[in-house]
């Protein structure tokens, strides 16, 4: 069912009430992640083809592409 699930209190679908903050600790951690790296003199950057938008702010990229990091 995705992100929502029946329950036998509620018999309509309801939204999982933790989604939003699950996206939010995504995008903090990266945020994060990428400070951290700059602090390093590291640069991350995608070689491989880039993810084609199909849910904004969700995109994710092919299993094949490759996160290198490069000196600053």
């Amino acid at each position: 069912m995705g992100p929502t699930k029946r329950t036998k209190a509620w018999k309509k679908e309801k939204f999982c009430l933790g989604y939003h903050l699950a996206l939010f600790e995504g995008v903090v951690y990266t945020a994060v992640a990428v400070r951290q790296l700059v602090e390093l003199g590291l640069k991350p950057t995608l070689h491989g083809q880039l993810p084609k938008p199909t849910y904004l702010p969700l995109t994710r990229p092919p299993a094949s592409t490759k996160i290198k990091l490069q000196a600053i």
